[in-house]
């Protein structure tokens, strides 16, 4: 019988995840950080920290493209006209021609003992990209972030 965590480097390893996967890797990432604290970790995430590099490793192999209503949700978070006037001209073009997003990596946000958040890139059909990540107004709120997409490094 296959572990979950082999499902979700599956999914990383054939190029395509889902909003399952991106939920189960994030536990095993905010695990890991709850264990550097030294807080109290239940059965299950005492077994997901240790996942937690592998999920990075193979995050840096291979960008995996996101697939569902995780691509139907990030479209519309960055199209949403609330979040317009934090991206620039050329960000906004490749938002507008938008064709895929990647799963790049987790970032741990607030501290101390944050929380992950997963870093996408959004590519448009021309090639042209940039990371973000979207922190919910709740995890802003706790870990004193900014919520809402965040566009974390220039256009490509």
């Amino acid at each position: 019988m296959q572990t979950t965590a082999q499902k979700h480097l599956d999914a990383i390893a054939a190029g395509v995840v889902t909003a399952t996967n991106v939920i189960g890797i994030r536990k095993a990432m905010n695990a890991r950080e709850r264990r550097e604290y030294g807080s109290y970790l239940s059965r299950q995430e005492q077994l997901a920290a240790p996942r937690a590099t592998l999920f990075e490793t193979a995050l840096a192999d291979k960008e995996p493209r996101v697939a569902g209503e995780l691509h139907e949700s990030g479209l519309s978070i960055l199209r949403n006209p609330r979040w317009r006037k934090r991206f620039t001209d050329q960000e906004r073009e490749i938002i507008e021609t938008l064709d895929y997003f990647r799963l790049v990596r987790f970032d741990i946000v607030g501290e101390p003992r944050g929380n992950a958040v997963p870093i996408y890139r959004a590519v448009a059909r021309d090639g042209r990209s940039f990371l973000f990540r979207n922190v919910s107004w709740q995890l802003a709120y706790y870990q004193g972030a900014t919520s809402g997409p965040e566009v974390l490094r220039e256009c490509d």
